[in-house]
């Protein structure tokens, strides 16, 4: 049997090896030594977000989530 695509794309957490900015708001300084929330990018990569960010992408892609489990749920299958 196939193995099911996941919704979740490649995202990890781990430290800074460099001081970077974070991708969703530039005013955001990750400085080394710093947890980021590293995301991979089909084209481009990674893309590091701060903590701060990164908590609100969770929280956001969480109820996402939820409402597509909801949805489904109401489905007759």
């Amino acid at each position: 049997m196939a193995k099911f695509k996941s919704l979740i794309v490649g995202a990890k957490f781990e430290v800074a090896s460099r001081k970077t900015t974070c991708k969703h708001d530039k005013k955001h300084v990750i400085t080394k030594g710093e947890f980021r929330l590293s995301v991979k990018n089909s084209t481009q990569g990674e893309s590091y977000y701060c903590l701060s960010c990164a908590k609100t992408m969770v929280t956001e892609s969480q109820a996402k989530l939820e409402g597509l489990k909801s949805e489904l749920d109401s489905l007759s299958l």
